[in-house]
């Protein structure tokens, strides 16, 4: 008898999807410019965290707050990695440069590039829990992908499965974002637990 009342579950999934609708929404939105993705992403990961830790976020409200907060940090980072993403592209788009024994330095453009992408994984959702400076925001996001590789390798296993889904789906494409966003806050929930002191004193 309860299943359509405001604390049943016919509302609570409603809510739900409404709000990652939402989510998902505001984050395509305010990424238009492409130079506010950093921000866009920070202010997602902010909402999602709240989400996940049953905050009950006010999502517009809340979103604007974190996309004004940390937008200069947020820009200053996705200059750094999109930086960084583009010597290593171009590095491997002119393999065919390297001859003998510079041919080692192939599989180690792979690593960096493995290595950079676990990096952005933690690094906006770490952005959008604590106040840190850009330097040492880069340091614990790569200290803490190592640390818990268990968690980092969730947090990339899904990205395979979002890719199918929107292949299979494309109306995936209206919810993905903010999906993801929950799936990497949930996990990362117990690592920012756990690690609290260590992040506060790098």
């Amino acid at each position: 008898m309860g299943f359509f009342k405001l604390d049943g579950l016919f509302y609570k999934t409603v809510s739900f999807i409404f709000n990652l609708l939402l989510l998902n929404l505001l984050w395509f939105i305010f990424s238009l410019p492409l130079f506010t993705i950093g921000a866009s992403t920070t202010a997602l990961f902010y909402v999602a965290g709240k989400i996940i830790r049953q905050e009950q976020p006010e999502l517009v409200k809340d979103f604007w707050h974190s996309f004004k907060l940390n937008f200069r940090q947020a820009s200053i980072i996705q200059l750094i990695l999109l930086l960084a993403y583009l010597i290593i592209w171009t590095n491997l788009s002119n393999t065919h440069l390297f001859t003998g024994v510079f041919r080692l330095f192939i599989p180690l453009q792979f690593f960096l590039l493995l290595e950079l992408v676990i990096i952005t994984l933690y690094i906006f959702p770490l952005l959008a829990r604590y106040e840190v400076t850009i330097v040492n925001a880069l340091k614990a996001a790569w200290w803490l992908a190592h640390r818990h590789l268990i968690s980092t390798f969730l947090a990339l296993l899904v990205i395979p499965g979002m890719l199918y889904l929107l292949y299979w789906q494309g109306i995936f494409l209206f919810f993905a974002g903010a999906i993801y966003a929950c799936w990497v806050s949930g996990i990362l929930k117990r690592v920012f637990a756990q690690d609290l002191n260590q992040l506060l004193q790098s």
